[in-house]
């Protein structure tokens, strides 16, 4: 019994490398498909487009403007006059957010009171915008933790977290194991699916043999070969 089935599954792994199809479904669609996700699946935001208004001289709106102008996410930076200039470049969609440097901006941060910068997101491109707020957010915690350094406060204890393997937490080498591990997963189970409807059906060149094989072992032994092949 146990040498039938195993004849069977032999039988059916011969036929399934023979298949040309099967094999391009096996092996070409899950590499195309990682590399075309891999490139295009990212929540990374980069070639930002901003607007800036300081209606601040101080020193501190100059530093966290050179800041972010350096930031690699940003493209080009445009900098106006009033906010009603800011206001027409988001609703063209010709910005995606926008900074506002109050006038007493510096003033506050050399006082050591709380100093805000508006942001202003265009919400047509929420994700994206949330994405560039949490990094300029990051900027401005940042600079405030070297003026807190300065002045001679005590920092406050925080976890400092180290990144092996991705130190520079590129988004893309998260996907690309992540969806490898996945597409193989699908075909495999596919494959294997699509093996078994078909198990009832006997070619008429191996029907003198087959039928001698009972059904459960026919049905076993055909999605044996493809779901091996798709597990490795």
């Amino acid at each position: 019994m146990i040498e039938r089935l195993l004849a069977a599954i032999h039988k059916e792994a011969q036929l399934f490398l023979r298949d040309p199809k099967s094999r391009a479904m096996l092996f070409g669609l899950p590499v195309m498909q990682v590399l075309i996700f891999g490139l295009a699946a990212t929540l990374d935001v980069n070639n930002v487009e901003l607007a800036i208004v300081n209606d601040d001289a101080g020193r501190w709106s100059r530093e966290m403007i050179q800041r972010v102008e350096s930031a690699g996410f940003v493209a080009n930076t445009t900098h106006l006059d009033n906010t009603a200039e800011l206001k027409s470049m988001i609703e063209t969609r010709q910005v995606l957010l926008g900074l506002h440097f109050p006038a007493d901006f510096s003033r506050k941060v050399s006082a050591g009171t709380p100093a805000g910068v508006r942001v202003v997101i265009d919400g047509r491109r929420a994700n994206a915008g949330q994405v560039v707020s949490s990094y300029l957010g990051a900027m401005v915690a940042e600079l405030g933790a070297e003026l807190e350094q300065d002045r001679g406060v005590p920092p406050i204890p925080e976890a400092v977290s180290r990144n092996w393997f991705n130190a520079n937490l590129d988004y893309r080498w998260f996907m690309v194991p992540n969806l490898s591990a996945t597409m193989s997963m699908i075909i495999a189970l596919m494959i294997t699916a699509l093996s078994i409807p078909g198990s009832g059906s006997w070619a008429p060149l191996t029907s003198c043999w087959c039928r001698q094989v009972p059904h459960w072992k026919s049905s076993s032994a055909r999605p044996f070969p493809r779901w091996s092949r798709g597990a490795l």
